[in-house]
C-alpha cells in the first residue's frame, strides 16, 4: 500500500524480519482547483498541499499498547489501518480467517485499550502527587482523566467525545491514539474488485472522523507498472474509476 500511495519502490516480502526503521514519504494532495488555477498562470510555482506518511511494519493483534512503534503512532496526526481482505494460502491470517469487519473492530478496541493504559498510568501518578500536596490543576486533570476513562470503558473512542477548548488543550499533551482520525484501508481480492468502488458493503462507519476505503493491491501494483496511457484502459476493464492513491490522499487530508 505504501508503494501504491507514494510511488515508492520499497521491497515487499511476505515475511519481513528485523526491520525496525519506518519508511517515510511526502505526497502532494490531488486538487483539481489548483490545476485549473495553475493552468491560467503556468509561470507561477505550483505548491500543492502535502501529507507526510510513515509506514510501519505490521503490528500483531494485542500488541499496540506494547509496540516499539508506539512513539511513532503517538506523534502522527492520523492513523491508517491496512486490513487484509484477500485469501492467500502461503500467508495465513493471524486469526485463521478473513473477516475485515472483525479486524476493524479489533484494531479500534486496541487503540481504546492503549489509551486506557495511558490514563491509568497517569492517574496512579496523580494520586501519589495529590496525597503529598493538594494542587488545583492536578485535581482538575484527575477529574478530566476520570471522565475520559469512563468514556473509554464504554468502548467509545476519544475522538467521539465533545471537549471544550480548554480540554482540547489539555488532552493534546497525551497524544491519545483513539482521538486521532482513522482510515481503514481494506486490501481486497481480485474477485472482489467491485467492492473498491463500494467499500461501505464491507464496512460502513458512522463514527466521527473514521472512514473506510477499499483497494486491490495486487491489481493496482500491476497497473502502476504500465505507461500512463495504458492505465486508463486497464482501470476501465476492471471497472475502476481511478487508482486508490488519489482517493486515499484526499480522504487523509480531509480527515486531518
Amino acid at each position: 500500500l505504501f508503494n501504491l500511495l507514494t510511488g515508492a519502490k520499497i521491497e515487499v516480502k511476505a515475511y519481513e524480519s528485523g526491520k525496525k526503521e519506518p519508511n517515510l514519504r511526502t505526497c502532494p494532495v490531488p486538487d483539481l482547483r489548483l490545476e485549473k488555477i495553475w493552468s491560467l498562470s503556468p509561470e507561477k510555482e505550483k505548491k500543492p498541499a502535502t501529507v507526510d506518511f510513515i509506514d510501519l511494519a505490521g503490528i500483531s493483534f494485542g500488541e499496540v499498547k506494547n509496540t516499539t512503534y508506539l512513539n511513532y503512532l503517538r506523534k502522527a496526526d492520523g492513523l491508517t489501518h491496512v486490513i487484509r481482505g484477500f485469501l492467500e494460502a502461503q500467508i495465513p491470517h493471524p486469526k485463521g480467517k478473513i473477516n475485515p469487519e472483525e479486524d476493524i473492530h479489533s484494531m479500534e478496541d486496541e487503540l481504546t485499550l492503549s489509551d486506557l493504559v495511558s490514563i491509568e498510568s497517569r492517574l496512579e501518578k496523580l494520586e501519589k502527587e495529590l496525597k503529598k500536596t493538594k494542587n488545583p490543576e492536578e485535581e482538575k486533570e484527575k477529574e478530566f482523566l476520570l471522565r475520559l476513562r469512563a468514556h473509554l470503558e464504554k468502548g467509545q473512542a476519544l475522538r467521539e467525545i465533545e471537549l471544550s477548548p480548554e480540554e482540547e488543550k489539555l488532552i493534546s499533551s497525551f497524544a491519545f491514539l483513539s482521538q486521532k482520525p482513522l482510515i481503514h484501508m481494506i486490501n481486497v481480492d481480485e474477485k472482489d474488485i467491485p467492492l473498491v468502488e463500494n467499500p461501505e458493503k464491507i464496512y460502513s462507519s458512522q463514527k466521527k472522523r473514521v472512514t473506510a476505503l477499499a483497494f486491490c493491491g495486487k491489481i493496482e501494483a500491476e497497473i502502476m507498472e504500465l505507461e500512463d496511457e495504458e492505465r486508463e484502459t486497464f482501470l476501465s476493464e476492471y471497472g475502476l474509476e481511478k487508482l486508490s492513491a488519489p482517493k486515499f490522499l484526499k480522504a487523509s487530508y480531509n480527515l486531518l
